[in-house]
C-alpha cells in the first residue's frame, strides 16, 4: 500500500483523499485550525448527484440545498466539514494547523 499526501482541505482534495483511501494510506494536511473555516469555496453546486457517493442521505438533507436557476445553493463550510468527517471515517488521516 502506497502513502499519499494531500495538501489542503478543499472539496476536490477531500473527495480525492476519500477515493484514494480505499487502496492507499492517505494523509491530508490543512493550514487552518478547522477544515471548512474560513470558507473559501462558493456555496454552489450544479449537480447534487455528484455529492451522493460521499454523503449520507441525512447529510444531504442537513445541507438544505436551495434550488436556483443553474444548480443549488448551500452552506459550503458545512459541505466541506461533512466531506472531511466522511473522509476521516473512511480512513484518511487529517491534520489541521499543519
Amino acid at each position: 500500500m502506497s502513502r499519499i499526501l494531500c495538501v489542503g482541505g478543499s472539496v476536490s482534495n477531500l473527495i480525492a483523499a476519500y477515493n484514494l483511501s480505499q487502496q492507499h494510506d492517505v494523509t491530508l494536511i490543512e493550514l487552518h485550525a478547522e477544515i471548512g473555516m474560513p470558507s473559501c469555496q462558493p456555496g454552489f453546486i450544479a449537480n447534487l448527484k455528484k455529492l451522493e457517493p460521499y454523503m449520507t442521505e441525512e447529510q444531504m438533507e442537513f445541507l438544505h440545498p436551495h434550488p436556483n436557476e443553474s444548480g443549488f445553493g448551500l452552506r459550503s463550510e458545512w459541505m466541506t466539514k461533512l466531506l472531511a468527517l466522511n473522509a476521516a471515517q473512511q480512513g484518511v488521516n487529517i491534520h489541521t494547523r499543519t
